[in-house]
């Protein structure tokens, strides 16, 4: 994987359009590392166009999940 400049990385990741269901709290950092996620995995970058963050993030501790949100990725046909 090809390594970018620092300064030159912020330009350059994938802007999501954004929706929110159900979601009542600030969720800016799900979506900045949902968006440099999607910069690093091949093949995404180029056909997810927007995405849903589908309610709050929280733990689910009968799983031994620890605190995650839930987004669903979109391409151009949803």
């Amino acid at each position: 994987m090809a390594l970018r400049a620092f300064s030159s990385t912020a330009r350059q990741l994938k802007q999501l359009n954004w929706t929110l269901h159900g979601t009542t709290i600030d969720v800016s950092w799900l979506i900045q590392q949902i968006e440099r996620s999607i910069d690093e995995v091949p093949g995404l970058r180029a056909r997810v166009v927007s995405a849903q963050v589908i309610g709050n993030p929280h733990p689910t501790p009968n799983r031994d999940d620890p605190y995650h949100g839930s987004v669903v990725l979109l391409d151009k046909d949803g």
